[in-house]
Formats: C-alpha cells, structure tokens, sequence
C-alpha cells in the first residue's frame, strides 16, 4: 500500500530529523512529548498496516496483529506517564509491563515465523505431488505413445510382409510369363 508506505517514511524521516535536532533543543518536556505522540502514531500505524494486511488474507499477519497489540498496549501505558497521564491506579510499574508486552511480542514472532515455515513446508509438498502427478501423466502418455508406436509398427511390418509376397508372386508370374513366351 502506498498510502502506508509513505506515512511509515514520514514517521522514519520525522524520528531522524527529531534526533538530529535534539542537541538543539533547550525544552526537554517538548522533546519527550514529540517523541510520545510519535511513538504513538507509529504504533498505530503498524497496527494499521498489520490489520489491512490481515483482512487482505496474509495469513502471517495474524501472529504480526497480535504480538504488536502486546507491544502497543506496553507502549502506550509507558507513553501516557509522559504525556501527562496518570496511570499509576491502572498499573504501578508500567515498564514490566512493558518488557511483558515485548515478551509476548517475541512470542508471537517465533510462532509466525514457525508458522510460515509450516506453510512454506506445505506449499513444497503440494508442488512435489504436483510434480509426482505430472510425472504420472507422462509416463502414461509414453506408455500410450509406444503402444500405438509398436501398433504402427506390426501394421507397417503386415504391410511389408503383404507387399513382399506380392512381389514374389509377381516375379513368379514374369518368371512364369517369359516361359511361356520363349516356349
């Protein structure tokens, strides 16, 4: 998706820019508060982009759905303490939380990853039995092909075999001709 694709470049090209000009800035508050809100933007993003991509029929996508809800969930109760929101009645270490939500993140990878090879091992043996099929229809076309080769051939061979008979009948009657004649 285009679309997608260029809001991820702005989210990569702002973070840049942002690092870039963080030496500069003298207001860390406002600092942190951009890199929160963009943090985010980028979090739903790929929530996004992993959600089109589910309903696109991507299988892989799923675990991708699930293990980046982990992360978001994670991340956003470590961005809203520095956005200003108190959440310490919600959770009181939100950075366990966190290494929780990436936890389950990686998780969740490690079975994508194990599932498209499953997917991947299942395509392979679909194309081998399609092969091995493939196989069996050309060995029962050559089988086909050399019956109704050794067909032509007897016929050809009965052919022959009439033809040379013929032959000898008509040189026995021009053998038999000429006798006749000189007698």
């Amino acid at each position: 998706h285009k679309t997608l694709l260029a809001l991820s470049y702005i989210v990569i090209i702002f973070n840049a820019g942002m690092c870039l000009v963080f030496p500069f800035i003298e207001d860390f508050g406002f600092y942190y508060s951009m890199l929160m809100y963009n943090s985010g933007v980028f979090l739903l993003l790929a929530l996004f982009a992993g959600g089109v991509r589910l309903l696109e029929g991507f299988k892989p996508a799923r675990f991708f759905v699930l293990g980046f809800t982990a992360v978001a969930v994670g991340s956003m109760l470590a961005i809203l303490p520095g956005l200003g929101v108190r959440i310490e009645a919600l959770v009181e270490d939100y950075y366990v939380v966190t290494l929780l939500a990436q936890s389950l993140d990686m998780l969740f990878l490690a079975i994508a990853l194990a599932d498209k090879i499953s997917l991947m091992r299942s395509e392979k043996e679909a194309a081998l039995m399609q092969v091995h099929v493939s196989d069996l229809k050309v060995l029962e076309v050559e089988k086909f092909a050399n019956k109704t080769l050794k067909s032509a051939n007897e016929k050809l061979q009965l052919s022959l075999d009439v033809a040379k008979q013929q032959d000898k009948k008509k040189q026995h009657f021009l053998i038999c001709l000429l006798y006749t004649s000189d007698a």
